[in-house]
């Protein structure tokens, strides 16, 4: 019985280690298209903003679903912004 716990408790782990990274990762990925976004539409791209913008509901809403669910969700998404922003700057820069 005792191996069966194990087992479980590892698994949870797992997933929670990978909820961790998605949120992580579609919040870096949202806050990138979030930058591009507004640097797009300064420039007055229609169609880039609108597909930014489309971009930006569809992350937007699962990385909210996962920290209304489980508030420890907001340090991965907290990092996964300020690191997608800052990526997004810099590339742009380096044009």
């Amino acid at each position: 019985m005792e191996e069966g716990a194990d087992l479980a408790r590892i698994r949870d782990v797992m997933e929670f280690a990978l909820r961790c990274m998605m949120v992580f990762l579609f919040t870096a990925i949202a806050d990138w298209a979030w930058a591009l976004y507004i640097i797009e539409t300064s420039s007055k791209n229609a169609i880039r903003s609108a597909v930014m913008a489309g971009l930006l509901i569809l992350l937007g809403a699962f990385v909210t679903l996962s920290y209304v669910e489980d508030r420890r969700m907001l340090i991965p998404a907290v990092i996964g912004a300020v690191l997608g922003t800052y990526l997004c700057v810099k590339r742009e820069e380096q044009k």
